[in-house]
């Protein structure tokens, strides 16, 4: 479930994993952060952030981008792409005609030279759907020139969460436990910011990420949880709730064990920054056992998602983020069920 718009996400919840030019309420948790007081707070074309300066751009982008999504300026938010990437200027203009209260506001983001990924809160009120309110968190990958303007992204985020929140969703999908309501917190010009190094350091956090993926099998719960911090806490954005400490991390490994079998996690792209590792790839198996009303189908299926994990200097796990779609794997167990 792949679609050539960056829009719909951000307004009606829409999928998984959304490329350009054909490539590529729980408190957050706080971590050491980056200043991004260098760029300019105000709505201003990311082409003048400083030359040569990627960081600068790549924040004065996102600053920009939130603040006219917020105002609503659909021209604003279609030039911060390169030219044969913008979006339709009428799509925005037409969904926030939808969303007429639409805001968002940016929580993290990591840099890594010309990627860098975005966490956001995202909401409002759906016109077309009954007037309800929804709000969600989710992530967005974006590629940049040195022009400072996007070329490529992946957005993810939850669709099934917003599709049962406006009451969009039908049975049985809309008996899915998902994440109530969030809420967008007041939008503010600084956000929490990490900024590759390139060390070796950096580099071996990967090594680490790669070894919990390694142990997402069935048999291998004590060697999984044995990579994580006692406290660790897992925000996974397409489960109904947080995991805190290795108890709840392991129900939510034992209910995967029930529901899945034949576990794959693939990576198709990885980055290493600060004290995070960044996986961008695929989760796969069969369905074997019930997904809460969806009983099991035994179908095959592969799913989307980004995730980021914080490692701390002992090697070990503390905090994990996962952003997936459960649209997307409901729409190949069950079809369609909007």
């Amino acid at each position: 479930m792949k679609r050539n718009y960056w829009l719909s996400v951000f307004l009606v919840g829409s999928l998984v994993a959304c490329k350009l030019g054909g490539k590529k309420d729980e408190a957050v948790p706080s971590a050491s952060s980056t200043s991004a007081a260098s760029a300019a707070s105000s709505v201003v074309s990311p082409s003048e952030a400083p030359k040569g300066d990627a960081f600068a751009q790549q924040t004065t982008w996102i600053r920009t981008f939130a603040e006219a999504f917020n105002k609503h300026d659909a021209d604003a938010i279609a030039r911060g792409y390169a030219m044969e990437n913008s979006p339709k200027w009428g799509e925005y203009k037409s969904l926030f005609t939808e969303a007429p209260d639409a805001k968002i506001s940016i929580t993290r983001s990591w840099h890594m030279r010309d990627v860098v990924l975005v966490e956001f809160v995202q909401g409002g009120t759906h016109e077309t759907a009954g007037k309800k309110p929804y709000g969600y968190v989710g992530a967005s990958l974006l590629w940049f020139n040195p022009a400072g303007l996007v070329t490529q992204e992946a957005i993810y985020s939850d669709e099934l969460t917003m599709d049962i929140q406006i009451g969009r969703a039908k049975p049985p999908a809309s008996k899915v436990d998902v994440r109530p309501l969030r809420a967008v917190p007041p939008y503010t010009s600084t956000w929490e910011q990490h900024r590759a190094k390139g060390t070796p350091e950096e580099a071996k956090l990967l090594d680490v990420r790669e070894r919990l993926y390694a142990k997402l099998t069935a048999s291998a719960e004590k060697d999984f949880l044995g990579l994580m911090t006692d406290d660790v806490e897992l925000y996974a954005y397409d489960e109904p709730q947080d995991a805190k400490g290795k108890k709840a991390i392991a129900e939510i490994f034992n209910g995967w064990k029930v529901m899945f079998s034949d576990i794959k996690v693939e990576a198709e792209n990885s980055w290493a920054c600060e004290d995070f590792a960044i996986f961008e790839g695929t989760f796969s198996g069969r369905h074997t056992g019930p997904w809460g009303p969806i009983k099991a189908t035994k179908k095959e299926f592969s799913n989307h998602f980004v995730d980021v994990t914080r490692i701390n200097k002992d090697g070990k796990v503390d905090r994990m983020w996962t952003f997936s779609n459960n649209a997307e794997l409901m729409d190949q167990l069950v079809g369609d069920k909007k």
